[in-house]
């Protein structure tokens, strides 16, 4: 108990010193990225680098000058990490092709791995779906119960994602896991791509029972 209420003294010192900050940082991010959805992924690893640098001295202050260079500095790293894995594309296309005699390639399988650790359970469903298979974003929605904008939202991310080198949203795969994914996406049927992103979503349910690093930064961005 004590530790939560030291937590949260600590996140609404800190929201009180970026808060007066965070609108100029969100225009400098969408201004950096070109658009609002990239923007935004920029401002929230910028708050994020924010946020430890602050945990590391309470007593910084947090001047233009400071910010500008976090978002842009930010913003060179992501773009010195970003590896494009069009392996991954490539392998999706070679699979949807094949036969089912075909033998599943060691580059498919590199390939599946990258999304399993990369991604969570929604943008892995997209992802899979679209860049996959070639559903399109409506197509997608009617299955999802999503809206196509959110469908869309959701597929950007996850293409970002399985290009870049950032940390996985999961563990390494086991293998009977990453059998049922790769044989899931052979067999070209959605439903059974929909029954694993339920398993794994029931799994993976919110756990968060404090604000925590993460869980602070989306809900001071919101």
């Amino acid at each position: 108990m004590n530790s939560q209420l030291e937590n949260q003294a600590r996140d609404d010192a800190f929201a009180r010193r970026i808060r007066p900050h965070m609108a100029m940082m969100r225009r400098q991010c969408v201004r950096l990225a070109g658009n609002a959805w990239d923007g935004e992924d920029l401002f929230q690893r910028a708050m994020l680098k924010c946020f430890k640098a602050w945990q590391k001295r309470v007593t910084r202050t947090f001047t233009k000058a400071y910010l500008y260079r976090i978002i842009s500095n930010t913003w060179i790293d992501e773009h010195r990490k970003v590896r494009v894995t069009e392996h991954a594309q490539e392998s999706f296309d070679e699979i949807a092709a094949c036969s089912e005699g075909k033998k599943t390639s060691e580059q498919f399988i590199s390939a599946m791995k990258i999304v399993l650790e990369r991604l969570n359970a929604k943008q892995r469903l997209v992802y899979l779906m679209q860049a996959g298979w070639g559903l399109t974003a409506p197509e997608i929605a009617k299955r999802l119960g999503e809206t196509e904008g959110n469908v869309r939202v959701i597929y950007h991310r996850a293409k970002r994602r399985v290009a870049s080198d950032q940390p996985g949203a999961d563990t390494l795969p086991d293998e009977r896991r990453l059998a049922r994914y790769i044989n899931a996406f052979q067999s070209g049927d959605p439903d059974r791509l929909l029954a694993l992103y339920r398993e794994e979503a029931h799994r993976h349910h919110v756990r968060e029972s404090g604000f925590g690093d993460s869980g602070f930064i989306c809900r001071m961005a919101a």
